[in-house]
């Protein structure tokens, strides 16, 4: 293929990329972090080595009216493995931390929820 023929194509790509904007995306970005109790319920295997963790978050923090079941691959975007399971001593009936960030300063993503596994 000819690269003169592509030079065309790229152009035309960075020029659609480029919406006008002065705002620079990323950070820094600052955060006000709100921390929830959340119930580990259940350790679902997938392999014995990989873990989904279902967690139970009170009333009003999802939903106004009832308790919400999440998962944590749901929120943290991947399984846990046996050995973090182990180390931090990750187990049914603990509670845990729902961390809620809203952006204050910054141009990152406006809001992160995440589940941290240190005991609340």
């Amino acid at each position: 293929m000819n690269i003169k023929g592509l030079l065309p194509v790229f152009g035309l790509v960075l020029f659609a990329c480029n919406n006008g904007d002065n705002v620079v995306a990323g950070g820094p970005c600052s955060y006000k972090e709100t921390i929830h109790p959340a119930k580990l319920i259940k350790l679902e295997t997938t392999d014995s080595t990989w873990y989904n963790v279902w967690l139970e978050l009170e009333a009003g923090i999802q939903s106004k009216d009832k308790k919400d079941t999440l998962y944590s691959r749901q929120f943290n975007g991947s399984l846990l493995h046996i050995d973090q399971i182990k180390k931090d001593s990750i187990a049914v009936g603990n509670t845990y931390k729902f961390v809620v960030q809203e952006i204050l300063s910054g141009n990152c993503t406006p809001r992160v929820t995440m589940f941290r596994f240190e005991k609340f």
